[in-house]
């Protein structure tokens, strides 16, 4: 009984090793990869539409999500208007055409988390940090803040740690500032 079960398993995976080889090499619609399509403030045309998913389809992506991004001059279809939702239709119909799969964020911006009704202190942040040699024992003043954007600033983490020894002056305490924000 092991020895049949073995001969089955043996025949079974040059099949289920071309299935993998095959699939790899012509995914199924479900598993190809999808990008998030740009609109930048209704900067989009009926030609431009079906040359981006004609496009999409080429080089075997799998479809792609309408982002209404709202920072750049506006186009001839501004995010909601009459022009805009007869792109969106025309997406959809080029879409289907082509087999890709499409969605949209549901409102203009980063998909309800940012937008310009978002304020900078609610909105996505960034972390950065700055650094700083000191040498001590002293008290140290450590700069102001780091780069900010928008006015919004807070600090999240000081650390403090001995400069390693094979970076040290002689004959001098060194130590590295880190603040990350």
């Amino acid at each position: 009984m092991r020895r049949v079960a073995l001969v089955l398993l043996a025949l079974a995976l040059p099949a289920a090793a071309q299935d993998l080889a095959s699939g790899f090499a012509s995914p199924p619609p479900s598993a190809r990869p999808q990008v998030w399509w740009h609109w930048l403030n209704g900067n989009v045309t009926p030609a431009g539409i079906t040359a981006d998913l004609e496009a999409f389809r080429r080089v075997g992506l799998g479809g792609g999500t309408i982002a209404n991004i709202p920072y750049a001059n506006v186009g001839p279809a501004p995010f909601n208007s009459v022009a805009w939702h007869a792109a969106v239709k025309h997406a959809a119909a080029e879409a289907r055409r082509l087999g890709l799969e499409l969605g949209f964020f549901n409102c203009e911006g980063w998909s309800s988390s940012g937008g310009p009704w978002v304020k900078p202190v609610d909105a996505m942040q960034m972390l950065v940090w700055s650094q700083r040699r000191v040498a001590g024992p002293a008290p140290v003043t450590v700069p102001s803040q780091p780069l900010t954007r928008l006015g919004t600033y807070r600090d999240a983490l000081l650390l403090a740690f001995p400069t390693p020894s094979d970076e040290r002056l002689p004959r001098a305490r060194c130590g590295y500032v880190v603040r990350w924000s």
